[in-house]
């Protein structure tokens, strides 16, 4: 089985069977939203930052 990839309303979702990634559109996981790393309704990650030289990213269409 193949994971489904979605970006919808700013978020992306990385679905694969029982497991499933929900991240902001930037791959940020900020604890105080419902994003992160869940494996069958557990939240396994619950926050992430991606950044280069100390500064976000920002994604582009």
């Amino acid at each position: 089985m193949s994971a489904k990839i979605s970006l919808v309303s700013g978020q992306i979702t990385i679905n694969d069977g029982g497991s499933f990634l929900l991240t902001a559109a930037d791959g940020s996981i900020d604890d105080h939203r419902a994003q992160g790393f869940f494996v069958l309704d557990t939240r396994l990650i619950s926050c992430y930052e991606i950044s280069i030289d100390r500064q976000h990213l920002t994604p582009h269409a």
